[in-house]
Formats: C-alpha cells, sequence, structure tokens
C-alpha cells in the first residue's frame, strides 16, 4: 500500500515578538476552515510532543521562521526565503500545547510584529491516518488565521527592541517555572507562589528564611 505524506499548516495567533511562542494547543484539534478533512482531528498529547522535542535536541542546525513558509516554495517561485527567526529548543506544557523556546527574533521580524503587520504564526506539520502529529516541517509568520483560542503571547517586542526587557523576561520565566499561562493574573500567580513556598518550607511560609528553603531545596533533590 501506497504511504501517503499527510502535510497541513494552521495558523495561530501572535499577539507579540515574545520569545515563548505556542505552535500547537493540547489535545484534539481542528482548523476553523474545516480541515482535516482526512481525519476527524489532529492530535498533539504528551508522546507525541516528545517525539517532536527529541527531533528538535537531534537537529545540528536551528529551525527557522520564515514568511508565509516562503522557504519551501522558494524552489518553485524562484524567490529568496530570508529568515524571522530562529530557534532550537521546543517545550511541551501540560494541559496548554507546544511552544517553542528561546526564539530570536530578526530585528526586521520584530519590527513587523510590533508594528501589526504580521499577526500571527503558522505551523507546517504531518500527521498519521489517526491525525496524530509526527513532525514538525516548518514555522512561518503569515497573516491567514487558521486556529483561534491559543494562549495569549507576553508583550515584550517593543523592550527586545530597546534592549529593556529584563522585567519581562523575569515575568515570563516566573510563569514558566510555576507552569502558568501567560494570561495568568496577579492573583494566580499568587497562589502558585504560596503553594511553592509552603512546599518548600514545610509550612513555614517565608519564616524559615533563604536557609529553611535551602534545606527544603537540597531535600527536593
Amino acid at each position: 500500500m501506497k504511504n501517503t505524506v499527510r502535510l497541513a499548516a494552521l495558523t495561530v495567533a501572535l499577539e507579540s515578538a515574545s520569545t515563548r511562542v505556542q505552535l500547537f494547543p493540547a489535545g484534539t484539534f481542528r482548523s476553523q476552515d474545516t480541515r482535516p478533512t482526512d481525519v476527524a482531528h489532529w492530535r498533539l498529547e504528551a508522546p507525541q510532543a516528545q517525539r517532536l522535542i527529541d527531533a528538535a535536541q537531534a537537529r545540528q542546525t536551528p529551525y527557522c521562521f520564515d514568511y508565509e513558509h516562503q522557504a519551501i516554495y522558494a524552489r518553485e517561485n524562484g524567490q529568496p526565503a530570508p529568515a524571522a527567526g530562529w530557534y532550537s529548543q521546543l517545550k511541551w506544557v501540560e494541559g496548554q500545547g507546544l511552544f517553542v523556546v528561546d526564539v530570536e527574533w530578526t530585528e526586521r521580524a520584530r519590527t513587523l510584529i510590533v508594528a501589526g503587520e504580521y499577526r500571527f504564526v503558522s505551523p507546517l506539520f504531518q500527521y498519521d491516518r489517526q491525525g496524530n502529529v509526527t513532525c514538525l516541517v516548518n514555522a512561518a509568520l503569515t497573516n491567514v488565521l487558521a486556529l483561534d483560542g491559543m494562549a495569549a503571547l507576553l508583550a515584550a517586542a517593543s523592550q527586545q527592541l530597546t534592549g529593556e526587557n529584563n522585567v519581562d523576561e523575569l515575568l515570563e520565566q516566573l510563569l514558566w517555572m510555576l507552569n502558568l499561562p501567560l494570561s495568568a493574573t496577579a492573583d494566580e500567580v499568587t497562589v502558585e507562589l504560596k503553594k511553592l513556598i509552603d512546599r518548600l518550607s514545610g509550612g513555614q511560609g517565608t519564616a524559615g528564611g533563604p536557609r529553611q528553603y535551602a534545606v527544603a531545596a537540597q531535600r527536593e533533590g
């Protein structure tokens, strides 16, 4: 039986030039334009995501964000395919989906995103007969929305342009550490921080001070 390669590109909202970009939601999903038509839905859960993460770690060269998937059309139309950004790491966040980590946007791409000239990201991927995502082929900036309801991204682009991004980077890392979405409220962050402090201090809160934290951390290890 002939083995058919199934390719699909879907598009997700990009609200900033954050260094953390969501490519896929968790679980099953479909495009707003009625795709897929050959399977019931696409699926990306922890086992499928881990295969993509392993493939990214095994690569010698980074993945590239381009514009409108031009990298795969260059041979056909003869046009250049400049990079919009580079990335090497993928991370699965349970309940949220698969993210690109530490995107290095080009200056041109950051400027275009900040100006609102590009609003969405489109991953191109392969999937099997059951709809499981099997391979990440390419990712691109685009303006054609196919998938709605993805997590909002931190608005860090303007700080990246000036180099004044320390606060936003710390906030993003804190949310990442607490496994919270980028849209988390201050109250949600406070609740999760209190849980972490109580766990590390054995229920004594901050009264134990840094020394208690160090002891707790050693026990965790």
